[in-house]
C-alpha cells in the first residue's frame, strides 16, 4: 500500500520538519540556516547520485528521512526570518508615521472594518525610509472614508505588536498572525489617517477589484439581506453581511463550512466544469484544451474570491488532480492529494497551522478513504433515496477525520450534521453556479433570463437559511463544551486511520495494536480528566476595564467580577471561555461584589468594605480600598478612583497586621486607569508592599 502513495510519506516527513521549527523556536533554539542548507544540499546530491547509478539504495531511505524534514525545517525557518525582519525593521527605528498600501477589501467585524496592508515606508527624523512589513489595520465602522485595495494610507501614528495572551488558555492572537506572516496591527481613528495617491498594480489588486464588482452586482440583484449575505459568503468567501444568529445556526447544524470559500466550493465548481467540458477529452488534443480551459476558469474563480489562501490551496489541489488525470497519472487519489499538500507546504510551510488547511485536507482524505465502505452499507434503486444516502455517506466520511480537529478548535460538535448536510450540499450545487450566473446575466440585456436565475437563486437561498435553523428545534442539537488536547487528537486520528488500514488490508492482527492505542487514549484521557477535576485554583484574570476573579472547585467555577463584566459577553468569550472549557467546568456561578457563596472547600463572604475569599491555598480580600481587619495573603484592589492620599496613613495610628510586606501581595484590578494604576504602584512601593499588575504580567494563578 505504501509504495503506491510515495508523496504521502514525503509530505509526512515535510510536516515533521515544519512542526519541529516552531517547537524549537518557541523555546529559543534554532538550527542555523548556514548549517541546515549545506546538509540539505548534500542529502539531495546523494539521493540524485544514488538514484542515477542505482546504488546506495540501502541508505537512501535513511538519507531521505533526514533530508525531507530538514527541507521542511528550512522552509519554515526562512518564513520565520522574514517575520523577524518585519519586527526588527519597525521596533529598532523611531518613527512618527507610516505609509501602507491596502491589499484586501474591508472586512466587517463586530465594531470595525479590518484590512490587510503592506507597509512600505516609515517617517523618521531623517525622512522617509523603506520598511517593508505586513499589518492588519482596523477602522471604525462609522468612518466616512474606507480605503479600497490598491489605495495607500498615510497614518500619523505607530504600529503596534499583536497582544500576547495574558490569561490561561486564552487565544494566542500574536502566534496566529505570526503563522500568517503578519507582525503588526493598528487601530486608525478617522483623524489619524488619509488616503494618498499610489500606483496600484498586481494580481491581488485586480482580484480585489473583481471581487468588489461581483459584490456590488449581488447587492443590486438581491434586496433580501439574508439571501444576499449567504450568496456573498458562498461565492466570495466574505460573511460580514450575515447576521450573527444565522451564522450560529450554520455552526450548530454542522453546515458552517458552506459559508467559507474552501475546498467544498472549489470542488463544486471543479466538478461542474469537468462534467461540462468532459466531452473535449474524446478528441486527440482535446484533453490538453480541457486542461487549459479548466485551469483558466479555476484561476478566474480564485481571482473572483480575492485570492484567499483557502481558495488558492483548493485550486492547487484541483489543478494537481486534473494534471494527473490528463497525463494518465491518476493511479492513487491519496497520492495526488498528498502531492498538492507537499507543494503548498513547500512554498507556504505555515499554512499547516491554518484551520482551513487542516480541515480541508482531512475532509478530502476522509472522503477518499471512507466514502466507498460507508456507501456500500446500503443499496437502493430509488433515485432520490440513493442520492440522499450517497450525500449522507460523503458527510459522514468527511466528519470522521475532521471531528477531532473541530472539537480541538471549536469545542462543539453538531449532532444532526448527517440530517442537514446532504440537503445543504445539494442546494450548494444550485447556489454556487446560480450566484455566478446571477452576476454574469446582470450584465446582459435579457431581463427574462435574469428573472429566472434570480427566482431560482433566491428561493434556494431562503430554503438553505431555513434548513440550517431546523436542528436547533431538536433536543440536544449540539454538544457544547467539548475538550480534546493535542495528544488526544493525534491518538483519535491514529485509531481512525488504523481502523481503515485494518479494514483495507484485512490484517486483523493489527487489531491488537489498535487496542493498545485505545487503551493509551483511555488511560491518558481519564488521568487528565481526573487531575483537572481535582485541581483547585484561584485566578485573578487580566481583563481590560474589569476586575475578574475565578475560583475553580471541582467542576464548578465561581466568578467574582464587576457587574459590567457580566454584560460584556465579548470579554468573557475571549478571555475566559477557553479556560472554562479546558478546566472541564460544568457550572459557572457569578458572585456580585459583596456576595456570598460556599462550597466544600471555598468560602466567599461579605466583610466590611469588600469580599473575603478563603480557600485551602490562602485568603484574598477584594475591595475598593485597603482592608483594616485581620491580615490576608492577597488583596485585589478594585477601585477606579484616583487615590490622592495614602490610604495606609489613615490606619497608621492604629496597630494592624497589614504592615507585613512579606505576607500580603496587592493585585491591581483591570478596571483601573493608567494614572490610577501608576499611583497605586507608587503608594505600595513607598509602603514596602509587594504588588502585581495582571495587565502587564498576565493573570495570577494561585493554587
Amino acid at each position: 500500500m505504501w509504495y503506491r502513495i510515495p508523496f504521502l510519506r514525503l509530505t509526512l516527513l515535510l510536516i515533521t520538519g515544519i512542526v519541529i521549527h516552531p517547537f524549537l523556536a518557541d523555546r529559543g533554539y534554532f538550527i542555523p540556516n548556514a548549517l541546515s542548507l549545506p546538509l540539505l544540499s548534500a542529502g539531495l546530491v546523494y539521493l540524485v547520485i544514488a538514484g542515477f547509478w542505482n546504488r546506495g539504495i540501502i541508505y537512501s531511505g535513511l538519507i531521505l528521512g533526514v533530508t525531507i524534514p530538514l527541507l521542511g525545517y528550512l522552509a519554515a525557518s526562512l518564513h520565520h526570518d522574514k517575520y523577524l525582519e518585519q519586527v526588527a525593521a519597525l521596533e529598532k527605528t523611531p518613527y512618527t508615521a507610516y505609509l501602507a498600501v491596502v491589499k484586501s477589501l474591508p472586512e466587517k467585524r463586530q465594531s470595525t472594518f479590518r484590512v490587510e496592508a503592506e507597509v512600505t515606508k516609515i517617517r523618521t527624523e531623517t525622512g522617509w525610509v523603506p520598511a517593508p512589513a505586513r499589518a492588519y489595520l482596523s477602522l471604525p465602522q462609522e468612518a466616512a472614508l474606507l480605503p479600497k485595495p490598491g489605495e495607500a494610507l498615510l497614518v500619523q501614528q505607530q504600529l503596534k505588536r499583536p497582544p500576547e495572551p495574558l490569561n490561561p488558555a486564552e487565544f494566542d492572537y500574536r502566534r496566529f498572525l505570526r503563522f500568517k506572516g503578519v507582525a503588526w496591527t493598528d487601530y486608525l481613528a478617522p483623524e489619524k489617517y488619509r488616503v494618498v495617491p499610489f500606483p496600484a498594480r498586481g494580481p491581488r489588486y485586480w482580484s480585489s477589484r473583481v471581487s468588489d464588482w461581483a459584490d456590488r452586482s449581488l447587492r443590486q440583484s438581491l434586496q433580501h439581506d439574508d439571501a444576499y449575505g449567504l450568496l456573498k459568503a458562498m461565492l466570495l468567501g466574505r460573511r460580514d453581511d450575515l447576521r450573527n444568529d444565522l451564522i450560529g445556526s450554520y455552526s450548530t447544524s454542522g453546515a458552517v463550512h458552506v459559508l467559507s470559500v474552501s475546498g467544498l466550493h472549489v470542488g463544486i465548481f471543479f466538478l461542474l466544469l469537468s462534467l461540462g467540458l468532459g466531452w473535449l477529452k474524446k478528441y486527440p488534443l482535446g484533453k490538453y484544451l480541457y486542461l487549459v480551459i479548466l485551469t483558466a476558469l479555476l484561476l478566474f474563480y480564485a481571482l473572483l474570491t480575492g485570492l484567499s489562501p483557502s481558495v488558492l490551496r483548493a485550486t492547487c489541489m484541483c489543478l494537481v488532480w486534473v494534471v494527473a488525470e490528463v497525463f494518465n497519472r491518476r493511479a492513487e487519489p491519496v497520492n495526488t492529494l498528498a502531492f498538492s499538500a507537499f507543494l503548498i507546504l513547500l512554498f507556504d510551510p505555515f499554512a499547516l497551522y491554518a484551520v482551513g488547511f487542516q480541515l480541508s485536507y482531512l475532509a478530502v482524505l476522509g472522503i477518499l478513504l471512507f466514502y466507498r465502505p460507508i456507501e456500500r452499507l446500503i443499496s437502493t434503486e430509488h433515485f432520490l433515496l440513493r442520492y440522499l444516502w450517497r450525500a449522507t455517506a460523503v458527510s459522514v466520511s468527511a466528519q470522521l477525520l475532521t471531528f477531532p480537529v473541530s472539537v480541538y478548535y471549536f469545542h462543539q460538535f453538531p449532532v444532526y450534521f448527517w440530517l442537514v448536510n446532504p440537503l445543504v450540499v445539494a442546494l450548494a450545487f444550485v447556489l454556487m453556479p446560480g450566484a455566478l450566473a446571477l452576476v454574469i446575466v446582470s450584465l446582459l440585456p435579457f431581463k427574462a433570463l435574469f428573472t429566472v436565475v434570480h427566482v431560482v437563486v433566491y428561493m434556494a437561498a431562503l430554503a438553505t437559511n431555513w434548513l440550517v435553523t431546523f436542528p436547533s428545534r431538536l433536543p440536544g442539537y449540539s454538544a457544547q463544551g467539548l475538550y480534546l488536547d493535542r495528544v488526544e487528537v493525534v491518538l483519535l486520528l491514529v485509531l481512525i486511520l488504523g481502523a481503515y488500514y485494518t479494514y483495507r488490508r484485512r490484517e486483523w492482527t493489527t487489531l491488537k495494536y489498535l487496542a493498545g492505542v485505545a487503551l493509551v487514549f483511555f488511560l491518558y484521557a481519564t488521568t487528565h480528566s481526573l487531575r483537572t477535576y481535582h485541581r483547585q485554583q484561584l485566578v485573578v484574570h487580566a481583563v481590560p476595564r474589569h476586575s475578574v476573579l475565578s475560583i475553580k472547585d471541582q467542576s464548578t467555577l465561581y466568578l467574582l467580577a464587576d457587574e459590567a463584566f457580566r454584560q460584556d459577553t465579548n470579554a468573557y468569550r475571549f478571555r475566559l471561555e477557553n479556560y472554562q472549557i479546558q478546566q472541564l467546568i460544568q457550572d459557572t456561578v457569578f458572585l456580585a461584589p459583596g456576595g456570598q457563596g460556599t462550597s466544600s472547600r471555598v468560602v466567599v463572604r461579605q466583610v466590611s468594605g469588600g469580599t473575603l475569599v478563603a480557600w485551602p491555598g490562602g485568603t484574598l480580600y477584594a475591595g475598593e480600598g485597603v482592608p483594616s481587619a485581620a491580615a490576608v495573603d492577597y488583596v485585589l484592589l478594585t477601585s477606579r478612583t484616583y487615590p490622592r492620599e495614602n490610604p495606609f496613613s489613615v490606619q497608621s495610628s492604629q496597630p494592624n497586621e497589614w504592615s507585613e510586606p512579606s505576607r500580603t501581595l496587592y493585585i491591581l484590578g483591570g478596571q483601573m486607569g493608567v494614572r490610577t494604576r501608576e499611583r497605586w504602584k507608587e503608594i505600595l512601593a513607598q509602603q514596602g508592599y509587594r504588588y502585581y499588575d495582571p495587565t502587564t504580567e498576565g493573570a495570577l494563578v494561585l493554587r
